[in-house]
């Protein structure tokens, strides 16, 4: 019979794997492939673990940072007189959309991101609990019910 034991943390390799592509994409889809596990697992860890928690923050801080120099480094390069126009646009764009992300990641270090609406606060004595988890059953029942 299986227990509900935590699952064992990530080892050394797999967490330095997911947090340099983490760096390198700020994405947590790929850095979780490179580490060799599912991205669900990532978050969990992430969760349970304040010392990930950190090391991700400062993955996707070093990240940003990187994207910040490349962006001054590009606006920095002299445009050719010779580039076609959708080159121009295309680098154009490509400057747009690097300095919303950093805006976006700014906000969201400084914690005046966009703000989740609070969840209100159900009592959990039992009786409470109970009765909360019975509804939800009978609203399961009614709906199989009616699928029959």
């Amino acid at each position: 019979m299986a227990t509900n034991q935590p699952r064992p943390s990530f080892t050394r390799k797999q967490k330095d794997a997911f947090f340099v592509r983490l760096a390198e994409t700020a994405c947590v889809t790929a850095a979780a492939k490179a580490a060799g596990i599912h991205r669900a697992r990532a978050y969990e860890e992430r969760k349970r673990c304040a010392a990930f928690h950190q090391d991700w923050h400062a993955a996707l801080c070093d990240g940003y940072d990187r994207l910040a120099q490349k962006l001054l480094a590009d606006s920095l390069k002299p445009i050719s007189t010779r580039a076609k126009d959708a080159t121009v646009k295309a680098r154009q764009v490509q400057q747009r959309l690097g300095l919303m992300l950093l805006s976006q990641h700014r906000a969201a270090v400084r914690g005046d991101g966009p703000k989740r609406p609070a969840r209100p606060r159900l009592p959990r004595d039992v009786k409470s609990v109970r009765a909360r988890l019975e509804a939800r059953f009978d609203e399961m029942r009614k709906r199989m019910n009616d699928d029959d």
